[in-house]
């Protein structure tokens, strides 16, 4: 059974990473700005006096040649955070400071495109900041009428700490995946940073606030109201979790999030009414949650099998010899040795070895190809494919937990949710 599963699991991957790659190599939309409407940025902002003045002067010191606004909502903060904004807004017309008594992100938001007056609204999270060039990039692609939102790249802000070298490398590939999709014209998904065409968002009500994505859901709304969505080159940079703990919280918030979207827009699954949203995109991100179960089990039995037939049936509980096959089996050094072994002959060589061999070979190539068309190789990057597979088994927990706490009806969120979490 568990070879069946692998071989189903390595299948379905050859197909995923061919079908990606090809489209990674294609060539790019071209977006040019033709003209240079007026655009508001909205920051919600929680508690953000660490971080609050970085980020808004990274908008303000933008090269958009247009007329900028900036708004932050400080929803309920009690730290610093409105202080800082309103000595700063004193200093400089563009901005302005509206509070609100702890409404959640979605309202907060809301009530900053209700203040706002640009014909484009843009939305930034609090912790973080914009390229020189992010406002122009986000803007071209609205000179089709057409379009109703724009979303861009959100890379890392990098410190010393490896679990952000981590979180770098996954948002590479997250930004990979929305760039390919939108290859497709299948951009659904408008992360922290995204603009919107302002009639769009009054035409589908703004955000709502019984799921705690409302990034997702705002994308599909709009879809269904027949507006395009489209991905560009702006660059934002954003601050992350710094702790196991933290990053938890984090990815709950957001497994809890895609759960509910899905459920609350189901018609659009499978239905071709919706392209290749309805058809590839959506099963695509269930496919996430599906494999979690399969993959988790398999892997834990493997190893944590492994260890305890080769070494603690014969008393060997802890040595330099069960640390090397621990080293071995949650780093790249393993899968190599993997591979020369069974292709030399010292291992047996078992039907399902060539798809999985396919499988990895692709899967790297990808993850090269995500490294050269989002962000830059360097060492960092290597030690981070190199010693990837606990983490990627840990991002697999966090689909399967919060996936269960929404399909249990007695652990299942409803009515106003759309509430701030801090994740540091």
């Amino acid at each position: 059974m568990i070879d069946e599963i692998l071989l189903a699991t390595f299948v379905i991957s050859i197909f995923t990473f061919v079908f990606w790659t090809v489209l990674g190599f294609m060539p790019e939309r071209r977006h040019k700005l033709k003209n240079h409407p007026h655009i508001s940025v909205v920051v919600p902002a929680h508690d953000e006096e660490s971080v609050i003045e970085e980020t808004v002067r990274s908008i303000l010191d933008s090269d958009y040649p247009g007329r900028v606004e900036v708004v932050v909502v400080d929803d309920g903060s009690k730290d610093r955070t409105g202080d800082i904004v309103s000595k700063m807004a004193s200093e400089d017309e563009r901005l302005r400071l509206i509070e609100t008594d702890h409404l959640g992100k979605a309202l907060a938001v809301n009530r900053g495109v209700e203040e706002c007056s640009g014909e484009i609204v843009a939305f930034l999270d609090a912790d973080s900041q914009l390229a020189g060039d992010a406002l122009s990039n986000l803007a071209a692609p609205f000179s089709d009428p057409k379009v109703g939102a724009v979303s861009g790249i959100i890379r890392v802000v990098i410190n010393r700490n490896p679990l952000v070298w981590f979180q770098d490398f996954e948002y590479i590939l997250s930004s990979m995946w929305r760039y390919i999709f939108d290859k497709l014209g299948c951009t659904y998904v408008l992360p922290g940073f995204a603009a919107f065409r302002r009639e769009a968002l009054v035409n589908v009500g703004l955000f709502c606030t019984d799921t705690l994505s409302e990034d997702f859901d705002i994308g599909l709304k709009l879809h269904k109201a027949g507006w395009r969505l489209v991905m560009s080159k702006a660059v934002m940079y954003t601050n992350v979790p710094q702790t196991v703990g933290g990053l938890a919280r984090q990815r709950f918030r957001w497994g809890r999030g895609t759960v509910q979207v899905i459920r609350k827009h189901w018609d659009m699954v499978l239905n071709p009414r919706y392209g290749f949203i309805g058809l590839y995109g959506l099963p695509n991100q269930i496919y996430f949650f599906v494999q979690s179960f399969f993959i988790l089990p398999i892997t834990f039995y493997q190893i944590f099998g492994g260890y305890m037939r080769w070494y603690v049936a014969h008393g060997n509980y802890l040595s330099l010899t069960v640390l090397q096959y621990f080293f071995a089996s949650f780093s790249m050094y393993g899968t190599l040795q993997f591979i020369y072994n069974t292709l030399s002959g010292v291992w047996p060589m078992t039907p399902i070895f060539p798809y999985f061999i396919v499988s990895y070979i692709l899967n790297m190539l990808y993850n090269f190809l995500s490294v050269e068309r989002i962000g830059r190789l360097n060492l960092r990057i290597l030690l981070v494919i190199f010693f990837l597979f606990p983490y990627y088994l840990l991002t697999l927990v966090y689909f399967v937990l919060p996936f269960l706490l929404e399909v249990l009806p007695w652990t299942r969120m409803g009515g106003h949710i759309n509430i701030w979490e801090k994740n540091r």
